[in-house]
C-alpha cells in the first residue's frame, strides 16, 4: 500500500550540546530531520559532513536565526513537529532566556495566524 512520506522533525539549536544528540538519534532512527542552524560550517563539523552534504541525506540543514520570525516560519513549513534544543547564554535576567521569549505568546500568536 501507498505510504505518505513522513514529514521532517525540525530541530532548533541543532548544533548545541543537546541538539546535536537529538539530531543524531533522529537520524539513527531514519527519521527525516530539518536542522535550523546559525552557522553552516559548524553544522558540518558537529553533525557530520556526510549527513549534511549528501544529496540523499534525510537531514536538511537550513541556515537562519530563531529570532527572525520569517526565517522560523520557512523552517517550520512542511514539518510535522518541532523540537527546541535552544540554549542560552547565562544571564541574570530570566526574560533574556531565548526559549522563554520565543516559545510563549509569539508561537501561540504565530499558530493562530497561520494555516497549517
Amino acid at each position: 500500500p501507498y505510504r505518505e512520506k513522513p514529514k521532517p522533525v525540525l530541530v532548533l539549536g541543532a548544533t548545541g550540546r543537546i541538539g546535536r544528540r537529538v539530531v543524531e538519534q533522529l537520524l539513527a532512527k531514519n527519521i527525516p530531520t530539518r536542522a535550523l542552524v546559525r552557522d553552516y560550517d559548524r553544522a558540518v563539523e558537529v553533525l557530520g559532513e556526510d549527513n549534511v552534504k549528501r544529496r540523499d541525506s534525510i537531514l536538511d540543514v537550513q541556515v537562519g536565526d530563531v529570532n527572525d520570525s520569517e526565517c522560523l516560519e520557512r523552517a517550520i513549513k512542511g514539518c510535522g513537529s518541532v523540537i527546541s534544543a535552544c540554549g542560552s547564554q547565562r544571564s541574570t535576567n530570566v526574560l533574556d532566556f531565548l526559549p522563554w521569549r520565543l516559545f510563549s505568546s509569539e508561537v501561540e500568536r504565530w499558530c493562530k495566524d497561520k494555516e497549517h
